[in-house]
């Protein structure tokens, strides 16, 4: 009988283990780690400037806080010129021979930005995205009630001209006192680190009314240009 009780034991046991391999359940799943992961934006973007044309190499690009750093790779073995063109606006430089890199303050968003190998030969434009991240970029674009606006291209400075050593934003809660209301917010707009160059903005009720340009001159800043409604 003892012997019996034995095999018995043994097999319930092995049915036991059985059924713990055999009852359905699933073992925890190992994570694919073969799957690819989307690309982190990059922090500069890579053109190249080729025969056959302009090549983005880094279809988006986060900006940073000083602004959009960029890098120009002119493989045509001459010094040429390169086009960004945006909604709102358009700028241009130099891109010498070899690797140039660049840092400009064009707004988040889709751009265009081209190759222009000779001055009688027409832009080849590529697109671009910049994407704010972590730039801390305020929007410098007007929205004015009526759609009318004006603008002035700052005063004509001569070489030498000292700067003022204010903040831009006190220059213009002074320079324009009589045409900010009460309740207008003036506080400083584009990147916030951008060297040689301060936008401040006026805001009225949330919507941007005014906009003004400083650059760094001689011992402080001068205003370069200004864009306002027409009610500011």
């Amino acid at each position: 009988m003892r012997f019996a009780v034995v095999i018995c034991l043994c097999a319930f046991a092995l049915a036991g283990c059985a059924g713990a391999a055999g009852d359905g359940s699933k073992e925890e799943a190992t994570p694919d780690d073969s799957t690819p992961k989307p690309e982190r934006p990059h922090e500069t973007a890579r053109i190249s400037c080729e025969r056959d044309g302009t090549r983005v190499l880094t279809p988006e690009v986060r900006a940073q806080r000083d602004g959009v750093h960029f890098e120009i790779e002119n493989r045509l073995g001459k010094n040429i010129g390169f086009a960004i063109s945006t909604p709102e606006s358009g700028m241009g430089d130099n891109a010498p021979k070899g690797t140039s890199h660049h840092v400009k303050d064009f707004p988040p968003g889709e751009l265009r930005i081209g190759c222009h190998p000779a001055r009688d030969a027409a832009t080849d434009y590529a697109k671009m995205k910049v994407l704010a991240g972590s730039s801390d970029y305020k929007s410098v674009e007007l929205e004015c009630p009526g759609g009318m606006s004006v603008s002035s291209g700052g005063g004509l400075y001569t070489p030498g001209t000292k700067g003022k050593k204010e903040d831009p934003v006190e220059l213009v809660r002074s320079g324009f006192s009589k045409e900010l209301a009460k309740g207008d917010v003036v506080e400083t707009a584009g990147y916030p680190a951008s060297e040689g160059v301060k936008t401040v903005r006026a805001t009225r009720d949330g919507k941007v009314m005014a906009v003004f340009e400083y650059r760094l001159a001689k011992g402080g800043w001068i205003e370069s240009g200004y864009s306002a409604c027409a009610e500011f």
